[in-house]
């Protein structure tokens, strides 16, 4: 009798210590999501890439603190009881589509042509003043690379001027790409759009300008490589056909915030019947 006490109690003190460790390790979680959403809400990242870390940090905070409150509330009434197993299953689900969503952004394959590109269209993103931002300069080195590889092809860089930008994205990328050493009769502006949507549809009607025909010949469309999946289904529905795309990396520290806010993208996309 003794003993079955005592293996009892060890068994509930473990309970306790992991109970505790998963509450710390929740509470840690929800500091860090805070603490990112801050930190890039004070430099000017409003966002959905930045507000969703916020409620979610929060959310888990209120999960963990108000364990008591919620218990008592949740035992008034069976109906609270049921509403609550169904958000919980809600939620459940949610996680699995965005680790889903997560998978696909990780593992990328490789661009691939049958022959080479007439063209590689690189796709805007945010400034800093009249310089490309971080995320854009990693998809200029990129188009350099690839310009180098494929010396015929066409650069078509696309991107409008957003409201809080001073040029368009397109001009500041003709400038960066013009200043490492691209010849400026290679390069296309496309600088009326302000979504990925436009983007591939201006980019298509530019190119035809220029004698390049979207449905008919190669190209390589470059973007970040979490932008990849969402813009493949708007070149296909925007009737590019003989395309591949060529993901530059994200940033390590937006990385994170780039990745969630691409998941409500690609299910807004797909609600709204674009692809």
């Amino acid at each position: 009798m003794s003993d079955s006490w005592i293996v009892e109690g060890q068994a509930r003190h473990m309970e306790e210590k992991m109970a505790r460790f998963c509450r710390w390790s929740v509470v840690l979680l929800a500091a860090l999501l805070l603490l990112d959403a801050a930190v890039l809400m004070a430099m000017g990242q409003l966002n959905v890439g930045t507000i969703g870390p916020l409620f979610l940090g929060a959310g888990l905070l209120w999960l963990v603190l108000g364990v008591e409150a919620r218990r008592q509330w949740l035992a008034a009434a069976p109906w609270r009881r049921c509403c609550w197993r169904l958000l919980v299953g809600a939620a459940a689900v949610w996680l699995v589509s965005l680790l889903y969503f997560f998978m696909l952004l990780a593992w990328q394959p490789r661009p691939s042509l049958s022959q080479p590109p007439s063209a590689l269209i690189v796709l805007g993103s945010g400034l800093q003043g009249t310089k490309p931002g971080p995320m854009l300069r990693l998809r200029l080195e990129s188009a350099q690379e690839l310009a180098a590889k494929f010396p015929q092809a066409k650069l078509l860089v696309s991107g409008g001027q957003g409201w809080s930008e001073e040029i368009s994205e397109a001009e500041a990328m003709r400038r960066w790409l013009r200043a490492h050493g691209v010849d400026a009769t290679r390069i296309v502006p496309e600088a009326a759009s302000s979504s990925t949507e436009e983007n591939l549809l201006f980019s298509r009607q530019a190119l035809l300008q220029v004698g390049i025909d979207v449905a008919r010949d190669p190209v390589l469309i470059i973007t970040s490589d979490f932008h990849t999946v969402r813009s493949k289904g708007l070149a296909s529905a925007q009737g590019y056909r003989h395309f591949a795309l060529a993901g530059a990396p994200t940033p390590w520290h937006i990385r994170g915030n780039a990745w969630f806010r691409e998941y409500f993208a690609t299910a807004s996309s797909w609600l709204l019947g674009e692809y």
